[in-house]
């Protein structure tokens, strides 16, 4: 049995190659926007996608949840939750009540 371990690097392919057989794709997670893919080498048919964190929360649903979550919490939890002492403190009788 032979194995042969063949390493390609970016000099292994003409420009022409990869034109005529590949569709490159390249995926870059950015700041403002949750990626940004670029398609195609070609300058007439390059084709730039981006999805904004906007458009991700919107289409997870994670604002219309956290807005129900909200309302829920509106009439006696939101009451309860915040008459709840917090741990987090430096005084040792807020902490002995909690």
């Amino acid at each position: 049995m032979t194995i042969h371990n063949h390493t390609l690097t970016l000099e292994d392919f003409s420009y022409d190659e990869v034109q005529d057989n590949y569709r490159p794709a390249f995926l870059d997670p950015g700041r403002r926007s949750v990626f940004t893919a670029a398609i195609g080498l070609d300058h007439n048919k390059h084709q730039v996608r981006s999805c904004s964190t906007k458009e991700y929360y919107h289409m997870t649903g994670s604002i219309r949840y956290a807005a129900k979550l909200e309302k829920k919490k509106a009439g006696t939890i939101k009451m309860i939750e915040s008459g709840i002492p917090t741990a987090k403190t430096s005084i040792i009788e807020q902490h002995d009540r909690h």
